[in-house]
């Protein structure tokens, strides 16, 4: 069985960037309190890259599967 992934996130050094690819995690972007200036696309953002794996901690632990 495979398995869905609800980020994909991506290095590009001094920032990391995580696309929501499902509707669960798009949802999830209302809650993250998110500034306008950090989506690089309609549900693509990007963090500083110290704050990323912080980030992915957090989404696992809600239940996403991130990759």
């Amino acid at each position: 069985m495979t398995e869905h992934i609800d980020f994909a996130v991506e290095d590009h050094g001094s920032v990391v960037t995580f696309d929501a690819l499902t509707e669960g995690a798009q949802a999830e972007l209302e809650f993250m309190g998110l500034e306008d200036w950090q989506f690089v696309g309609h549900n693509k953002f990007a963090v500083d890259r110290r704050l990323a794996p912080g980030l992915v901690d957090m989404l696992i632990d809600n239940g996403f599967v991130v990759q």
